[in-house]
């Protein structure tokens, strides 16, 4: 509860609207998938720009999956908690990936971004977003 309040501050959300209208200018149609989504907030403004966009979450902590259900109510999404490493979803099967602040927390970076390219489709892109300069 307390991370789903931190992340309503106002430059947070204001984060979340920035990088959903990146994405949307950029992903049009198809499967999008927020991986570390958290409580979900970044899943909601994207649909709120594109409501066409199929969206799936992951994030490797039970507590968020169920925070983002909570946040995602009415909203259809696919939220699934797993580890970047090992995501369980079929190659080819993404039209965009994205991962929003969590990217410094993966305990192997490289397997992450392996499986990332096994799960997109070709062509098609991830989009990573940190602010740590790690």
């Amino acid at each position: 509860g307390l991370y789903s309040r931190l992340t309503r501050t106002r430059s947070l959300q204001q984060q979340y609207q920035e990088i959903a209208a990146c994405l949307t200018s950029q992903v049009h149609s198809g499967r999008l998938l927020d991986i570390g989504t958290g409580p979900g907030w970044l899943l909601l403004e994207v649909h709120k720009l594109n409501p066409g966009l199929q969206l799936y979450g992951l994030d490797i902590s039970q507590a968020m999956i169920g925070l983002a259900q909570q946040n995602l109510a009415g909203v259809t999404t696919d939220l699934k908690m797993a580890n970047v490493c090992a995501t369980g979803y079929e190659g080819d099967f993404f039209d965009a990936v994205v991962c929003t602040g969590s990217f410094y927390l993966w305990d192997r970076p490289e397997q992450g971004l392996e499986e990332i390219h096994r799960i997109l489709k070709p062509g098609c892109s991830a989009h990573l977003f940190e602010t740590n300069r790690d």
